[in-house]
């Protein structure tokens, strides 16, 4: 049997935008404030299981109170499960009671660690009435206020950074 579907109305106001043209390069800092303990953890990751460790392992995604790890291989998931509470005591420590409660290894893939490279912050420059403006009429359609305040802080930011402008 064929299902027949209403042909929609094109959407008012021009085309429809791709998210990632919305975005642009603030989706760092967005989902870092959306999602901030999975991004405390992975900055927190090395200083917690040291240089040698964090290289052959990575936290994925963290699931309520549990955090999924990847490692490279069956053997380090065993030598992982002896140092298992002593890498949650360092976890706690820098996190806070209640965050990561129990951590779950799997063998697979393993992006390492990047070098941190000294870095050169950029100075803020103040947006065009114009940019501030587009950045409210975009942040318009987000409904969650959370969301919507990241979203133009994030946006703000990355207008305000961008040495191309």
């Amino acid at each position: 049997m064929k299902r027949k579907f209403k042909k929609r109305e094109p959407l008012k106001g021009g085309s429809p935008m791709h998210i990632a043209a919305v975005l642009g390069k603030s989706w760092g800092k967005l989902a870092s404030e959306v999602w901030p303990n999975e991004h405390k953890i992975k900055k927190l990751w090395q200083e917690a299981v040291g240089p040698a460790i964090a290289q052959k392992t990575e936290p994925t995604r963290l699931f309520g109170t549990k955090l999924n790890v990847s490692v490279t291989s069956a053997a380090w998931m065993n030598e992982l499960s002896f140092h298992k509470a002593d890498i949650l005591r360092k976890l706690t420590e820098g996190l806070g009671r209640g965050v990561v409660e129990d951590l779950i290894f799997k063998v697979g893939r393993v992006n390492p660690p990047k070098e941190k490279k000294p870095e050169n912050k950029p100075t803020l420059r103040k947006l065009s009435a114009h940019e501030t403006s587009e950045i409210d009429r975009i942040a318009d359609g987000v409904k969650d206020p959370s969301i919507k305040e990241a979203l133009i802080r994030a946006m703000q930011r990355s207008h305000a950074t961008d040495r191309t402008k």
